[in-house]
């Protein structure tokens, strides 16, 4: 499930009482942006981690660029993301 999560490795911000949250499935791009070289807890990466049930789901939803509900996606899986979401799975 893509829930907010608070990083744990972000400074709380001047004049904020806490820290950022981002996306759990944007969250390996935040780490890349902003913490290139900081690892974090293993706690913290076992909340990271997308279960294979997750990635079952999103590319059910997105077979062929169709949404279950028959709405079309803004751009269908490409088989590297698919390899991508399999990759993050086994973090």
């Amino acid at each position: 499930m893509n829930i907010l999560i608070v990083c744990e490795l972000c400074q709380i911000p001047p004049g904020l009482k806490k820290r950022p949250v981002c996306w759990k499935y944007n969250f390996d791009e935040h780490l890349k942006l902003m913490h290139p070289s900081q690892k974090g807890s293993t706690t913290f990466h076992t909340k990271l981690a997308i279960t294979e049930e997750e990635i079952e789901a999103i590319l059910k939803q997105t077979d062929g660029g169709i949404l279950s509900e028959g709405r079309k996606c803004k751009k269908p899986v490409q088989k590297s993301q698919e390899v991508e979401l399999a990759k993050r799975m086994k973090r």
